[in-house]
């Protein structure tokens, strides 16, 4: 008895069982899991790699806790110097380096000031000592030390993952982007078109031309998100950038030792060595823009070889150029996720190209121009040609059109939607003539309908069974109106 009392927890219970004990813990009260730390070394074992994985910078207006964090995560000692995988810098979180106008408090001063001091102290030695982290969320702010934040994280030998969210009144000041090497993953959140912050984010793309696997690039646009008018600065941004200047990287400066290979202090990042010929981003699969900022074209397609996933909002704008779908179609490129509002022709014919499509995404988004009424009609030759062609494949399919007419999906087109046999999920706005208005507008103006204007659909033809696809996936949900 007295031997067994010494056997560690991990002698008596199974690893996957102990496992199991401590995910759920995790699950129901993280807090809990962290002390369940001093139960034993076996249980320590199993919690630190789940307890520490993620890290999130504590407010500097919690001053106490911001500034044990920070002098314990630049001590190296820290469990999350081990384990820490991803790192969270939120909004707010650092304390600024000038006194915002409206503080009046000597008390919210005081608290600022010391969080400084810390911060200026500790900080960068603290993201420098999270030598595990692979992925790293920054939302920055302007009177925040962004410079030296972006330093530290460049340096992280094992990052992979950036996503970096800019503040709507971003300044034109230079952003030290061009020290990221052999990312991964880029997300680019509201980042403003400066000139400068073009070249910027030149370099970083260029750096990781041959490692990049995902691009999320969403400039900030003036007189769309909040509903701002334009401000004086706009005058200075860039309007609208090609997607090809941001992957080419500057041409005019002929290539030196320096910019050739330049390894980094303390890291394994290489920059890429100029090529000859158009750069290619060999590993680039997916790409998410925002299209009223960013523009797509035929002298795009070229750096991207192996794209699969291709999400374009706010195409409304007219930024995707006819020849950038032409392009697709000359080089059999086959995209396996799309999303694009509005259809054009050219976006029809490229689909109609090739099979192998699985998800399929028509929708304006939330802050786009309308369409003009009629302006594309093209969900008869979408539903009866193109779903036809990839109805092997197809998994995911979304329909929306605001409520226009020609954007619903008609009793005589029901056959091409129904005959994709691996759907899913499926979302579509069906259209009733005696639901019309005297504008031509389903009714009521949103496309959704009341239960008591819904008729009988046709019954679909039935899916093969081994695929699984849902029956309400063919069916209208009378609750939404219309909706399926």
């Amino acid at each position: 008895m007295a031997s067994q009392s010494r056997k560690s927890i991990t002698e008596i219970i199974p690893a996957d069982i102990l496992t199991l004990i401590v995910q759920e813990v995790k699950r129901i009260d993280f807090e809990s899991l962290r002390k369940l730390r001093l139960a034993c070394k076996g249980f320590n074992s199993q919690v630190e790699p789940l307890a520490f994985r993620s890290l999130t910078l504590i407010s500097y207006e919690r001053l106490p806790e911001f500034q044990a964090q920070l002098r314990r995560l630049a001590s190296g000692q820290s469990p999350n110097s081990r384990w820490t995988k991803k790192l969270s810098i939120p909004f707010d979180s650092l304390a600024p380096l000038v006194r915002a106008r409206y503080t009046t408090a000597s008390a919210t001063e005081l608290r600022r000031h010391s969080a400084l001091v810390t911060q200026r102290k500790h900080l960068v030695r603290a993201i420098g000592a999270l030598h595990q982290v692979t992925s790293a969320r920054y939302h920055l702010q302007d009177v925040e030390p962004f410079e030296e934040v972006l330093g530290a994280l460049s340096r992280l030998p094992k990052l992979e993952h950036v996503s970096l969210s800019f503040p709507p009144k971003f300044h034109d000041k230079p952003l030290p982007l061009t020290s990221f090497t052999n990312l991964r993953t880029v997300e680019l959140l509201y980042p403003p078109l400066f000139p400068s912050a073009v070249q910027s984010i030149q370099g970083m793309l260029v750096g990781s031309s041959p490692t990049l696997e995902s691009l999320t690039i969403t400039p900030y646009d003036w007189g769309r998100q909040f509903g701002w008018g334009e401000p004086p600065l706009d005058t200075t941004i860039i309007r609208v950038v090609g997607l090809e200047t941001l992957l080419e990287g500057n041409e005019e400066e002929p290539p030196t030792k320096a910019t050739t290979l330049t390894r980094l202090s303390g890291s394994s990042h290489v920059r890429a060595a100029p090529c000859f010929g158009p750069l290619q981003y060999a590993k680039l699969k997916k790409l998410a823009l925002n299209t009223s900022r960013i523009a797509l074209s035929a002298a795009v397609v070229q750096h991207l070889p192996s794209l699969t996933h291709l999400e374009a909002i706010n195409g409304a704008a007219g930024n995707i150029d006819d020849t950038f779908w032409k392009e697709l179609t000359r080089r059999r490129m086959r995209l396996e996720l799309l999303r694009v509002w509005p259809l054009t022709t050219s976006a029809i014919d490229y689909l109609a190209s090739y099979t192998g499509l699985k998800t399929l995404f028509l929708r304006d988004h939330e802050n786009e121009v309308q369409v003009p009424f009629a302006r594309e009609r093209q969900l008869d030759r979408l539903v009866t040609v193109v779903l036809p062609r990839h109805s092997p494949t197809l998994e995911n399919l979304w329909l929306d059109g605001s409520g226009e007419r020609e954007y619903c999906v008609t009793e005589q087109m029901l056959e091409g939607v129904t005959g994709c046999r691996r759907l899913q999920h499926l979302w579509m706005l069906y259209y009733f003539p005696e639901s019309e208005n005297a504008d031509g507008r389903p009714s009521p103006a949103n496309g959704y309908f009341p239960p008591k204007s819904c008729p009988p659909l046709p019954a679909p033809r039935a899916p093969d069974a081994a695929h699984g696809m849902r029956e309400r996936a063919n069916a209208v949900d009378k609750q939404d109106g219309g909706s399926v």
